[in-house]
């Protein structure tokens, strides 16, 4: 147990449980630099990371999760259809694999390591077995041609960065996305629209879908990719709620800062084994990693500080303080940078709380304090950013 400097009158104790299997990487996010945007053939650098949203983390913890299943001669959509339904997960198939297509699969015998038996690696197996691949665009997995599927969660990741430097709140959500049978892509690009009230500058190609829907609510950013992507498309902001589709650029790699706590250089080495071609350059107290997305979300995977400060509990008394004082005291003994969005006013700032918070993760306690002050609130890697309700 362990109490941090506090302000008058405000005590605040966390006590760590923490445990870490598989590769060991001691890693937080931290969001750094800026991405708008940018020539084709550079590496983006991205500040808010898809990969890291509120409503991506559950679906991460699933991913990351060992599993075994067996299908024999089972069609594609019926058998991911069962899956995502399953683990609550989203899963999508690009038009160009066939969904009815039968696939036999049987997990490999003797798995080299625990990153083998993970829900993700057995996704990507499967559509290894299909000459495909399968990579996480936040909640989801998106199955879809080897070529084509990094540039496809880069194209993601760089849309939401700028859709969060353009409008916080746009990005802040995240809605659910469910279309009728025969469902034209054009028309899918439409329900987007008016469920989002934002403007789509497109015209796909006349396709038919099956009814489908996702299991778990998406961004923005999410959703317009995986409507665009199956035409070798990806979508820009242009504009205030404004979007337009333009040819898929080639890159599928980006680049994010992180937070080192402690590396050990064998987990380090799987991963470049892993994905080749990834960089970690480390300089004092951080590290900056390239790579495609799938290479940074196995950081993640291997991350324990992330996983420590989801397990921290914490003891809250504040008889009478400020928001934002109280707001900058959880920062520095959680380990946040706080961002005040500008639409917060001083009242946000300056109404008082009382309070007293027993036994709360990071996330409940966050919750109840945002909550007294009137205020919602994001959290990605140690990016807190704070809204009015």
């Amino acid at each position: 147990m362990r109490e941090f400097e506090s302000l008058p009158n405000i005590r605040i104790w966390t006590c760590r449980r923490a445990t870490v299997s598989g590769l060991s990487i001691v890693l937080c996010l931290i969001m750094l630099g800026a991405c708008g945007s940018y020539a084709s053939g550079q590496i983006p650098v991205v500040q808010y990371n898809l990969l890291d949203v509120p409503n991506a983390q559950p679906a991460r913890r699933k991913l990351q999760q060992p599993i075994r299943f067996v299908w024999d001669q089972q069609a594609l959509r019926a058998g991911l259809q069962n899956l995502s339904k399953a683990h609550r997960i989203n899963l999508w198939v690009d038009r160009r694999l066939d969904p009815t297509q039968p696939v036999s699969y049987a997990p490999p015998v003797g798995d080299t390591s625990p990153h083998d038996s993970m829900l993700l690696s057995r996704l990507q197996q499967l559509a290894a077995q299909m000459n495909a691949s399968a990579g996480v665009i936040e909640n989801l997995v998106y199955f879809g041609p080897s070529e084509h599927v990094e540039q496809i969660q880069r194209a993601a990741v760089v849309l939401h960065n700028t859709i969060s430097q353009q409008d916080s709140r746009l990005a802040n959500e995240a809605r659910l996305l469910k279309w009728p049978e025969l469902t034209t892509p054009q028309a899918l690009l439409e329900i987007i629209e008016q469920q989002w009230s934002i403007q789509i500058e497109a015209k796909l190609p006349h396709d038919l879908m099956h009814a489908g829907e996702l299991q778990t609510p998406s961004a923005l950013a999410t959703q317009l990719t995986i409507a665009a992507a199956g035409f070798d498309m990806e979508v820009e902001m242009v504009g205030h709620k404004q979007f337009k589709l333009v040819p898929l650029q080639k890159q599928s790699k980006f680049q994010a800062e992180y937070a080192k706590a402690s590396i050990e250089a064998d987990a380090i080495a799987e991963l470049r084994r892993l994905y080749p071609g990834s960089q970690l350059k480390c300089r004092a107290a951080r590290c900056t990693a390239t790579g495609v997305a799938n290479y940074h979300f196995a950081l993640f995977a291997v991350e324990a500080a992330r996983t420590a400060a989801d397990e921290r509990r914490w003891s809250l008394n504040v008889p009478n303080a400020p928001t934002s004082a109280l707001m900058d005291r959880l920062a520095a003994g959680i380990g946040l940078q706080v961002t005040w969005d500008p639409a917060c006013t001083d009242e946000h700032r300056n109404r008082l709380q009382v309070l007293e918070i027993k036994d709360a993760s990071t996330q409940e306690l966050l919750e109840k304090v945002c909550a007294a002050a009137g205020l919602s609130f994001r959290l990605e890697g140690d990016q807190l950013t704070l809204f009015p309700k």
